[in-house]
């Protein structure tokens, strides 16, 4: 996820979020007691966002990150992957 927020370069890991790009494929909140197994598939469904761009996402601000093939993309262009 590159560790940072896909459409900036913060990475303080207090500020950032899980976003599922497909909202279809969601099956559960994302929570840190549980086991990396059953979390890791979800994470591949998500997006790294910072709090500010997840919640322009949802007020529709980021179309294109409403459902996304690849979550590891970067949308950031000072970004290098």
């Amino acid at each position: 996820m590159g560790g940072h927020c896909a459409l900036c370069t913060y990475d303080n890991p207090v500020g950032l979020a899980f976003h599922h790009t497909d909202p279809a494929s969601k099956d559960f909140e994302i929570s840190s007691s549980m086991n990396w197994d059953v979390v890791r598939p979800e994470l591949e469904k998500c997006v790294l966002l910072c709090h500010n761009h997840h919640s322009e996402v949802h007020a529709g601000f980021h179309p294109e990150l409403l459902v996304l093939d690849d979550a590891d993309r970067c949308y950031d262009p000072t970004c290098e992957e």
